[in-house]
């Protein structure tokens, strides 16, 4: 069994102001059915700097350009199952262009392969 995490493949060209919904699915997993997720965003001029987004496990997961937009429900993480879910950008901002990470804690007794899957977001 090989754990796999599977995104869009990308770049993915967005406008800025409309919804953004980025679904990501993890599979060949042990452990719990319930998968927990977190998502980064590594902004094309934050030097490679990884910015916590938002997570399904950690209420202070998001870093302080994200709180505010999380805590509103703008930016937000819908479960789609238990090993699937979707980043929700409400309404996404230029300062959103970047590549998002999904990652998947490990559930596994010892390491099983791909724990994030990334792609790229451009928004116009």
């Amino acid at each position: 069994m090989c754990r796999d995490v599977t995104l869009p493949s990308g770049p993915l060209f967005r406008v800025a102001g409309f919804r953004l919904s980025l679904p990501c699915h993890v599979s060949g997993y042990e452990g719990s059915r319930i998968q927990e997720f977190e998502w980064y965003l590594y902004r094309d001029d934050a030097g490679g700097r990884q910015i916590g987004v938002v997570s399904t496990r950690d209420k202070g997961f998001p870093y302080a350009p994200f709180q505010a937009r999380v805590r509103n429900g703008e930016v937000r993480v819908e479960r789609d199952s238990g090993d699937t879910v979707r980043l929700v950008i409400q309404r996404l901002r230029p300062e959103d262009q970047g590549k998002y990470e999904c990652y998947t804690p490990s559930t596994d007794s010892t390491y099983q392969g791909n724990y994030s899957g990334s792609v790229a977001v451009k928004a116009k």
